[in-house]
């Protein structure tokens, strides 16, 4: 038996040609970390460009606040605690694990390959918000674009199955809230952008993991009823049970950190979910809802449980139900990152 191998070589969807780029980056070895910000690089660039890898370690890296200035900002469109922008919660330091686009493969270190690009300049910034000052260690690269014709139309995204507009900005939207039981709460709304959502990432904690029923909603392109993103949280972060397998790190999901505290008997959860493998786009708007616990069935509101058809799915709403008393309080952070343009 014959096996014939055919290899072809070009550019697929989301790849760039290399040819006359530039690369671009920097390592500091032992800086000190101070409360004040301060720049760890910068760039400004004709053409623009994009940041690949960003790693960081240091003895308080939990405590590190980061910020990315793109094109002249004077309000960074990226700003967050380190750990969490990799998905971590509650500083858990389990490792090593690596998913596609990020990891942690020591104590107090991380790193992240989220593409972020960028048209004329870029700067990024550290601060530390838990102690007067610490050593820190730091790597960032990326790619000046070498000429106008070589700025490619679009950036992969993480997979490399789809890719982004070149013109596209990373951008975060974070939320912190305690919800009552049965409450919805708003974690992205944007009416008049396209775009597609990158990565979710929720630190929660609550007396007990019945708010794990809650069901992820979105609304894309101004609809007036949900399209139902899962079927609980612990669904849509690629689990099931409420976490009862523990702790996991994949490509699409993980759980960061599951641990019920001795005193108070409250659960503390990490989670994340990226959607380069399963792309939300969206062309004029989405927003973005979740809930603490849920109601299931066919009313308003509820996460339904047969197929309800696009004509006639019902829209969020109180019902007529009764709280369940078990279901306590809920209190969380998010970190909600999408790609604009």
């Amino acid at each position: 038996m014959r096996i014939l191998l055919f290899v072809l070589f070009g550019v697929v969807a989301g790849q760039i040609p290399l040819a006359g780029q530039k690369t671009i980056g920097t390592a500091i070895k032992g800086g000190n970390l101070l409360p004040t910000e301060q720049t760890v690089f910068e760039e400004k660039t004709d053409f623009g460009g994009v940041i690949n890898y960003i790693w960081m370690t240091g003895a308080d890296t939990d405590g590190t606040r980061m910020r990315i200035y793109v094109d002249g900002e004077t309000t960074p469109s990226l700003d967050f605690d380190f750990y969490l922008a990799v998905g971590v919660g509650w500083v858990d330091e389990s490792a090593p694990w690596n998913s596609d686009v990020m990891g942690k493969n020591a104590g107090n270190n991380a790193y992240l390959t989220y593409r972020i690009p960028f048209g004329k300049s870029i700067r990024i910034t550290i601060a530390l918000e838990t102690h007067p000052h610490s050593a820190f260690w730091f790597i960032c690269r990326g790619l000046a674009w070498g000429s106008a014709a070589l700025v490619p139309a679009n950036i992969e995204w993480g997979s490399g199955l789809y890719a982004v507009p070149s013109t596209a900005r990373l951008r975060l939207y974070k939320t912190q809230h305690t919800l009552q039981p049965y409450t919805l709460v708003t974690l992205y709304e944007k009416n008049t952008t396209a775009g597609a959502l990158w990565m979710v990432t929720i630190q929660a904690n609550s007396t007990d993991l019945n708010f794990l029923e809650g069901c992820f909603r979105a609304y894309i392109d101004g609809a007036a009823n949900p399209m139902f993103l899962s079927s609980g949280t612990e669904d849509f972060f690629n689990s099931a049970y409420y976490f009862n397998a523990g702790m996991f790190h994949s490509a699409m999901a993980g759980l960061t950190h599951k641990k019920q505290d001795g005193i108070h008997k409250e659960w503390r959860l990490g989670m994340y979910r990226t959607f380069d493998r399963d792309p939300l786009v969206f062309g004029k708007g989405l927003t973005l809802k979740w809930r603490n616990c849920e109601h299931t069935g066919t009313q308003p509101g509820d996460c339904p449980n047969k197929w309800m058809g696009s004509s006639t799915a019902l829209p969020d709403g109180t019902g007529s139900h009764v709280a369940n008393p078990e279901v306590a309080v809920m209190s969380f952070e998010s970190y909600v990152w999408v790609y604009e343009w």
